[in-house]
């Protein structure tokens, strides 16, 4: 298989859906080998194996199904010979985002829902006005790996922004999550909850790379770290032994996710409602 027909496998499904982050730099990786002999070799084994893993996973709603169909892949590009692409190319990292994308899309459809996911999208978290400068007002942007977002009209002083929208559910993926990546998105989620009060922020990473013992990260404003395959990267480096990605944990992840946009269905509560009740925060 040349690498006219790798580009066309990887073109025909980003026809489909331009929102896949692995597609997208799978991509960038055949226009590189055209001057590269060891990308070329690498690429005949995992365009195919790629078009095998999306074509499964975009053909079922069975969940055992999709994800053993990304760890038979994850494991095909983790295998010597396919490992080529440096970390800072992101090939790899961009494979469980791409798969979160997807789940999104299916949870869409199933339930019926006005949002868009999108991937490797920047997030509003913090709105600041000027009053020196008229009609003066920036954002404070993050960028984040998957997207699940309403859109929304803002307006002020008669101008319209277009690039606002209210982001329902945000995630953070990484292979291995280490605590000083926790603490560097810390202070973003909190800007996003204070100005987003609704939304939920996922951490999600393959390996935990941290001490979870001596740290209590529910005390932070990120809503839950998901440990995809369950174990830290210290006890896979000793044993040697990699666990898969684990389906219940994407189970969980996505009870979560069911919960929440559910609930946001449901009509909230007046203030007046709530003090029948004698309870004014909760909806």
């Amino acid at each position: 298989m040349g690498s006219k027909d790798h580009q066309k496998i990887v073109e025909d499904i980003l026809h489909i859906d331009e929102g896949l982050p692995h597609a997208s730099n799978l991509l960038r990786k055949i226009i590189l080998a055209n001057t590269n002999q060891g990308f070329k070799k690498a690429l005949d084994k995992i365009v195919p194996a790629y078009y095998d893993m999306n074509k499964k996973i975009t053909a079922t709603d069975d969940l055992e199904k999709m994800v053993a169909a990304l760890n038979k892949y994850l494991e095909i590009i983790r295998s010597e010979e396919c490992k080529i692409f440096s970390h800072q190319s992101d090939f790899l990292s961009s494979v469980v985002p791409e798969f979160l994308y997807l789940i999104f899309l299916q949870i869409i459809k199933k339930n019926k829902l006005a949002y868009q996911v999108k991937s490797q999208e920047d997030v509003i978290i913090d709105c600041n006005f000027d009053p020196q400068i008229e009609n003066s007002i920036s954002f404070e942007k993050k960028r984040v790996d998957v997207l699940l977002i309403k859109t929304a009209k803002f307006v002020f002083n008669d101008v319209e922004y277009s690039d606002f929208f209210i982001p329902v559910i945000a995630i953070e993926v990484k292979t291995n999550m280490d605590k000083n990546m926790i603490s560097g998105i810390e202070n973003s989620v909190e800007s996003l909850k204070r100005t987003f009060p609704r939304s939920l922020y996922f951490a999600v990473c393959e390996w935990a790379d941290f001490a979870f013992e001596k740290q209590n990260y529910a005390n932070t404003y990120i809503d839950e770290i998901f440990v995809l395959r369950k174990q830290r990267r210290s006890d896979f480096r000793v044993s040697g032994i990699v666990n898969k990605i684990d389906t219940q944990v994407v189970k969980h992840f996505i009870d979560r996710v069911e919960e929440h946009l559910t609930s946001l269905q449901n009509q909230t509560q007046s203030i007046k409602d709530r003090m029948r009740k004698g309870m004014l925060i909760k909806r």
